[in-house]
Formats: structure tokens, sequence, C-alpha cells
């Protein structure tokens, strides 16, 4: 899928990274996950120790791939596993605001809300 031209929008290496190793967690290789994007073995490689990061092009390319939306993948992806007090307060707020903005989204375009899936 050819996208039209234009400035380069990059999350974090973090969260790149953090992406990545969602991918992997979920049984993709980085020759799979390089096919996807259309990069080299070599780039995910950087990107997985922070020396790099997706853009957001290619974060949005990953989600679709996963048949999620946006938020709702980055919120898979950037699930903590160790919870504190203080991180499950922040990410509550973090994933109401990306599903919020996931339903704005889909209405914009028109199509009909997903039923939502929680995983605690």
């Amino acid at each position: 899928m050819s996208r039209p031209s234009r400035p380069r929008r990059q999350p974090s290496s973090l969260l790149s990274s953090k992406i990545i190793s969602y991918l992997m967690e979920q049984g993709y290789r980085q020759q799979e996950v390089a096919k996807m994007l259309g990069v080299t073995e070599g780039f995910i490689s950087l990107i997985k120790s922070q020396q790099r990061s997706l853009t957001l092009d290619h974060v949005e390319e990953l989600a679709e791939g996963q048949n999620m939306q946006l938020g709702e993948f980055l919120i898979e992806a950037t699930r903590p596993k160790k919870v504190t007090a203080k991180s499950a307060e922040f990410f509550a707020a973090t994933e109401r605001l990306l599903r919020k903005a996931d339903a704005a989204s889909a209405a914009l375009r028109g199509e009909p809300r997903k039923k939502r899936r929680r995983v605690a």
C-alpha cells in the first residue's frame, strides 16, 4: 500500500522498541516484521536497541496488520508487565484517551463503532 509523500513523523525510540518487542512476543520474527514494513532486519535490530525509531506510518501499518485501530494497538504494545498503583492509574488514563481517539477517528471515517476488548 503506497502512501502519499509527507514528512516523516516519528514516535520515540523507546516506544518503537516496545512495539517491536510486543510483536516478537506475539510470535513474529524480526525477518517477518522487516518484510511487513519494507525495511531490513538490521533496521529492526536498531529499533530493538533504541538506536532508531519507527515512523508513525510504520506503526499505522503494523496496527492495520494486527486488525487493530492505532490506539488499541498502542495500548496492547505498551501494556506494562509490572503494575504499580501509579503506573496502573497512568496507563488507565492513557488507555481511555487512546480509545476515545480511536472512536472519534472511526466516527469521522463513518465506520461502525467496534466493541472494545478489555484485558485485565
